[in-house]
């Protein structure tokens, strides 16, 4: 299970990773790439070299990670810290935590957004060795893909909703009214029948 930003917040809320996310400390939504430290070799980063710094983009007005202390201590003894913030905390999240896994290793929440970070016309393409780990690790084979919906596809700007080498689809990008303007379209879903998946 992977849940970015908002999904981040769905996980703590639900109970499947430990912690809770709140306002952050500015009290502005803040939107920029920001550096992170890849803390460990979970399912998720394998691809990543251990302690890599890379750069993925952050939008949140509530991306702060708290927990209790003792939890803390869990996080950092069982190395469930996956990514922490480098060169500033934007949202001050403790231990300047980014991104957390369970005990298992085979759920992470994070607040940075991989999925728009997989191509340099985005700005970056760090975020494909996430979604390479992930196709890897979960018994995907080459042939799998990566669904990812609530990220805008913005057509006016040249950007394709098949990314990653065709291992990332994004769908939904325009469904929201107001991304529209931004977008140029209505936005794209996925549709899957005998002739197989169609966007």
């Amino acid at each position: 299970v992977f849940g970015t930003c908002n999904g981040f917040q769905i996980l703590v809320e639900a109970g499947l990773l430990p912690g809770a996310l709140i306002q952050n400390d500015s009290l502005k939504f803040v939107s920029k790439w920001q550096n992170l430290k890849v803390n460990n070799n979970s399912k998720f980063t394998t691809v990543f070299s251990e302690d890599e710094v890379i750069s993925l983009p952050i939008a949140h007005g509530e991306g702060k990670y708290i927990a209790d202390e003792q939890t803390l201590a869990d996080l950092k003894e069982n190395g469930q810290i996956v990514f922490t913030y480098v060169n500033g905390n934007p949202n001050g999240s403790a231990l300047d935590i980014a991104g957390i896994c369970n005990k298992e290793g085979n759920v992470l929440g994070m607040m940075p957004h991989p999925e728009r970070a997989v191509e340099s016309l985005l700005g970056g393409n760090d975020g494909q060795k996430m979604f390479a780990s992930i196709l890897k690790n979960f018994g995907m084979d080459e042939k799998g893909h990566i669904i990812n919906g609530h990220t805008p596809v913005k057509e006016k700007k040249g950007e394709e909703p098949i990314k990653a080498g065709g291992k990332l689809i994004v769908i939904d990008g325009g469904f929201s009214k107001p991304y529209q303007k931004e977008t140029g379209i209505a936005g794209y879903t996925l549709l899957y029948n005998s002739y197989g998946m169609q966007l």
